[in-house]
């Protein structure tokens, strides 16, 4: 490909001649161009989103798998649904510490050039959820009554 920048006027002249040229002997070519463009453009955009969602989902499950210990499923309440599970920031914060990157491919980048920063675990989105609104997971709830109970019947 020609630097324009630094191209002399009687080489752009030649170019621009040789285009109309092309374009005179070739007219189907250049009334279909845009279209041909359009959609060379959206195959190639789908195969780059493709690979970028394998790529995503790889990290995703290396950071599940190490924040897991390999079991993949919520601390809380043992979901191992894939989809389900999300990264919890064990001490809060998370809304504004994921927001601070452009993408959530970004995010994720981080936890591998951090090598795995302590300070999260893995929870089903439910229990994340109820954990940032309500401060805590219903299931621990749970747990406390279960425990005052079996402490009272001794």
């Amino acid at each position: 490909m020609t630097d324009w920048k630094n191209c002399t006027e009687e080489q752009k002249e030649r170019r621009r001649y040789m285009d109309k040229k092309y374009r005179e002997e070739h007219p189907e070519w250049y009334k279909n161009r845009k279209k041909y463009n359009k959609s060379r453009y959206n195959r190639d955009a789908y195969r780059m989103k493709k690979r970028s969602l394998e790529r995503y989902h790889r990290i995703k499950r290396m950071i599940i798998g190490y924040y897991s210990n390999d079991t993949f499923q919520c601390k809380c309440c043992g979901e191992n649904e894939y989809v389900f599970l999300t990264i919890d920031h064990i001490k809060g914060g998370g809304n504004k510490h994921v927001r601070s990157f452009n993408s959530r491919a970004g995010y994720f980048q981080w936890f591998i050039k951090m090598n795995f920063p302590p300070g999260f675990q893995i929870l089903c989105y439910n229990c994340n959820n109820a954990k940032g609104r309500y401060k805590q997971c219903p299931h621990e709830e749970m747990r406390m009554l279960n425990k005052d109970i079996k402490q009272e019947l001794k």
